[in-house]
């Protein structure tokens, strides 16, 4: 049944979000139960405003360190574990795992990796939606951003270089963060962001000098 394939797909199988997605597709009579008593979808019941406002309240209902942690991981999802715990220490991770909102999992690599255990809550983390948690957010970049350092993974390279571009202020090593993404982008023959990494690298103190300048742009410029 199509129905129930796209209840156990939204919901992952948690029993407070099929609750919920039920609740608000009745409400929005994309649910109707029909003469016979059954029950029959009249269009898409995966978006339900009332599983979002559950999930917003389960995340506002969090201690102050939680929350640092959801905002670090929707940064950076999924999140190596050891270094979520360096960029948010003295919060217990497996305490949000028995509660039903982070999972973690271990990687081919043997490294283990911090993930949300549903999309939609990493999207609300994310978002300006959940009070408090755009600040939070700015606030925990360059933790987050100095944890994953030395992490080779082109995601996480550039992951940094992208969290780097949201701030205004430049510090130490940020233009080598940037100018070593761009450089890696360019090996991937992602011109476009990395002439932006580099751009910004430069912006932030890497072009001091114009010989540096010019062998930067000629590192990532297309052939």
């Amino acid at each position: 049944d199509e129905t129930l394939d796209e209840l156990w797909r939204t919901s992952g199988g948690n029993p407070l979000f099929v609750v919920e997605i039920l609740r608000g597709a009745v409400a929005a009579r994309s649910l109707v139960r029909g003469p016979d008593g059954n029950w029959t979808a009249k269009g898409p019941i995966s978006d339900s405003p009332r599983m979002v406002e559950t999930i917003g309240q389960r995340l506002l209902c969090l201690e102050e360190r939680e929350k640092d942690l959801c905002a670090a991981v929707a940064m950076c999802d999924p999140f190596p574990l050891d270094s979520l715990v360096t960029a948010v220490p003295d919060v217990a991770v497996e305490r949000l795992e028995e509660s039903g909102l982070l999972r973690t999992r271990t990687e081919a690599d043997g490294r283990a990796k911090v993930t949300f255990a549903h999309p939609i809550y990493g999207e609300l983390a994310l978002s300006d939606s959940v009070i408090g948690f755009t600040a939070r957010r700015h606030r925990l970049i360059r933790p987050v951003v100095a944890s994953l350092d030395g992490i080779g993974d082109p995601a996480v390279v550039f992951n940094r270089a992208e969290l780097l571009e949201s701030t205004w202020g430049a510090e130490d090593g940020d233009a080598r963060i940037l100018a070593d993404a761009a450089i890696l982008a360019r090996t991937h023959m992602d011109l476009e962001r990395a002439l932006r990494f580099a751009t910004e690298a430069l912006r932030r103190g890497g072009g001091r000098r114009g010989h540096r300048r010019e062998s930067w742009l000629r590192r990532v410029r297309p052939v």
